[in-house]
């Protein structure tokens, strides 16, 4: 029986840190992503910084559970580092984004306070405009209410001067309406055109409540308070997913530690009594010839062989081709014998 150590792995663990580690690129690389920023130097220490801290991070735990503390601490302290390391990298990348995304808030903010200064005075002449043609058919309407005393008495001179003036009236109040018609279709152009502008107030409108909170207490400036808070969240949220990607994965494939028996088998080799390897026709052959008192001839060895002496002899002649016999003629007699 030996015991062994073995770890389950947790499958809910390890898809919660894989979305911490995604989390942990988008926080990082954000300015890449959103505002279309290129990669540069900065983005590939970042990368290094990150799997150094990931992976001293997941030694950690390890060496710590197995009681090397000197390992542990030194691994603790590689972590910190490049964690500090991603953290502060990311927020200079952060710092330009703000920077410029600061810079077009106040462009958007001049335009739309340009805009909404042309709305008041479009509003302003709309009014005007209003008014007066008000007062010229008002104007125009009295005229011809005095053609029509005019010439009660006929086509006289005083007619012809109170038509005329009627129509001058009437023409004045037609062009009077035409004017005010143009300043209204102005004005509204202006106001339907609000909608292509961004509101005027915070470039991170998620932390204007903690920023006032934070100003009410502190006394600092609005704009001061709010890019710490975006820098401050930005390394949050980078620290927050990196230790959620390191704990998640490390109890996801690490997590859950059980010693288990494991009964063991004898597997020693046992000896095995093969059958014996049966003589062929050279073996014997050999044994005659080897263990005969005298040489023999090749009618005699096929005789004691109880084979043809032609076989025989063709035995004989691979055995003298391999110097494992000889032959010696005596007379008109030919012996073998062993070599």
């Amino acid at each position: 029986m030996t015991n062994r150590v073995v770890y389950d792995k947790s499958p809910l663990a390890i898809m919660i840190g894989i979305g911490c580690f995604i989390g942990t690129i988008v926080t990082f690389f954000w300015p890449v992503l959103f505002y279309g920023q290129p990669i540069t130097v900065n983005h590939l220490l970042i990368l290094l910084s990150l799997a150094i801290g990931l992976g001293s991070g997941f030694f950690m735990w390890d060496a710590f559970k197995d009681k090397r503390h000197v390992s542990g601490i030194g691994f603790s302290l590689l972590f910190v580092a490049a964690t500090t390391v991603c953290i502060l990298i990311g927020m200079g990348q952060a710092m330009n984004v703000i920077t410029k995304a600061e810079g077009a808030a106040v462009q958007a903010s001049s335009a739309r306070l340009n805009h909404d200064r042309q709305i008041s005075e479009a509003r302003i002449n709309m009014e005007g405009m209003k008014e007066k043609s008000e007062a010229a058919d008002k104007i125009a309407s009295e005229r011809e209410a005095k053609v029509d005393q005019a010439c009660r008495n006929g086509e006289t001179s005083t007619c012809r001067a109170a038509r005329l003036s009627a129509t001058t009236a009437k023409s004045d109040a037609t062009q009077a309406r035409l004017l005010f018609e143009g300043a209204e279709a102005r004005y509204w152009a202006l106001v339907a055109k609000l909608d292509d502008f961004k509101p005027l107030g915070s470039t991170n409108p998620e932390l204007q409540v903690i920023k006032e909170i934070w100003h009410e207490v502190t006394g600092y400036d609005s704009k001061t308070i709010e890019k710490r808070l975006q820098l401050i969240w930005t390394g949050f949220l980078s620290f927050l997913t990196e230790i959620g990607t390191l704990n998640f994965l490390h109890y996801g494939f690490k997590g859950k530690r059980r010693l288990i028996t494991i009964k063991t088998i004898d597997v020693t080799p046992k000896q095995i009594d093969y059958p014996p390897k049966q003589k062929t026709g050279m073996d014997v052959l050999l044994d005659i010839v080897n263990n005969s008192p005298e040489a023999l001839t090749n009618d005699q060895l096929a005789k004691l062989m109880g084979e043809h002496k032609a076989v025989t002899s063709v035995r004989v002649k691979k055995a003298v081709e391999n110097r494992l016999v000889r032959k010696r003629k005596v007379g008109k007699f030919v012996y073998i014998e062993k070599a």
